[in-house]
């Protein structure tokens, strides 16, 4: 990986094609893949998200007179806002087909749920206590706490799980816990997979929500209070058909065809001093991944599991404080990272031409 360039003040990146949109505390930048700048746009307050859907942008801000979210909708090819009709909503995810989950504040400060037809359509509101959002681009669901929920295209229930059927746990501490949701990991062969608290793998068939099988980390024993236990850093590799974890210098897969699971210790990041305790992004030759204690980022191989490229965040001769990697988004053949100071860091590899952006990317 080669190191591009850094960019200042940033609280966010995300892609279209051949592009990417910077968004900056009261302004939106537009990028070509060259770093050229395309357009810029002043918003009234400081931005907090951004989902680009074909070609709008839909940028979601704090507003600096009222001190609500709010979202103004901007043109991708030339930065011009669109229209108002989304100006008091606030997106949160849009599907393959155009239909974004958004809320909206009431008089009395609660939250109504709409689903709405881009560029804007109203096909249902609901007061959801639960958020629901499209996994993957298709399916709507919502995982909080002990309860898994899938919505229908009215906006009804479809069915509903309860994680809490499968019992309580003990912690590292002794104490007893509820089993919970902590993140849906995604949809493959119509089986939803997701992370639970006590650090398996529920499998749940997306169509009617019935339990498939929970998988445990079994090749994990020598963990203590963690034996049997997945990490966080767990991914759904839905090309592979695979569940991939790097956690510390650990690497665990899982065949999701025979359920079988496989644990190596990684002996070159031991050498290194390397360790990575949070989620990572990856494509099907490389993890890219960030060690926060050592302000490095870096790559491991899939194929030899050793480290191919570190990169180290806070430079020598620079007196600062530490930085370290708040956020990992791969696209194509370049690497963005996100620190903690709001700097942007953008890595190409180099042994690959400069391809298309794709709309979506992994993220941390």
């Amino acid at each position: 990986m080669k190191y591009i360039q850094s960019i200042n003040e940033v609280n966010g990146c995300y892609f279209i094609q051949d592009a990417f949109v910077v968004l900056y505390k009261e302004v939106v930048r537009c990028f070509d893949l060259s770093q050229n700048l395309l357009w810029e746009k002043l918003i009234p307050g400081n931005s907090t998200n951004c989902i680009i859907y074909r070609e709008h942008a839909y940028i979601e801000f704090i507003n600096k007179e009222s001190g609500f979210e709010k979202t103004i909708t901007l043109d991708v090819n030339t930065g011009d806002v669109v229209d108002r009709d989304l100006e008091n909503y606030m997106l949160r995810s849009v599907s393959n087909e155009g239909y974004a989950i958004a809320l909206k504040y009431n008089p009395d400060y609660s939250t109504n749920t709409f689903c709405i037809q881009l560029p804007f359509r109203v096909k249902w509101e609901k007061q959801i206590e639960d958020l629901p959002l499209f996994i993957d681009g298709e399916y709507l669901v919502s995982g909080v706490k002990n309860r898994i929920t899938s919505i229908g295209d009215n906006g009804k229930i479809d069915w509903k799980f309860d994680t809490s059927e499968l019992g309580n746990w003990s912690d590292y501490d002794g104490k007893e816990k509820t089993t919970e949701i902590l993140r849906i990991l995604g949809v493959r062969n119509e089986a939803l997979y997701s992370y639970l608290n006590n650090g398996k793998i529920l499998v749940l068939d997306i169509k009617t929500g019935k339990k498939i099988l929970v998988i445990e980390n079994d090749k994990n024993t020598d963990q203590g209070s963690f034996s049997g236990m997945f990490m966080n850093a767990v991914e759904l590799d839905e090309e592979s058909g695979r569940l991939i974890q790097l956690f510390n210098q650990r690497y665990t897969e899982v065949d999701l065809n025979s359920v079988s699971v496989s644990q190596e210790f990684l002996n070159e990041m031991e050498e290194q001093g390397l360790k990575n305790m949070s989620r990572f992004v990856f494509n099907h030759d490389h993890i890219y991944f960030a060690d926060k204690n050592n302000s490095k980022v870096g790559a491991l191989d899939r194929v030899t599991k050793k480290i191919d490229w570190t990169y180290e965040l806070s430079q020598d001769g620079v007196t600062e404080q530490s930085r370290y990697a708040r956020g990992l988004k791969l696209n194509s053949n370049r690497l963005y990272v996100l620190d903690n100071k709001s700097s942007l860091h953008i890595f190409e590899r180099q042994d690959l031409p400069l391809a298309r952006a794709s709309r979506s990317c992994q993220q941390q």
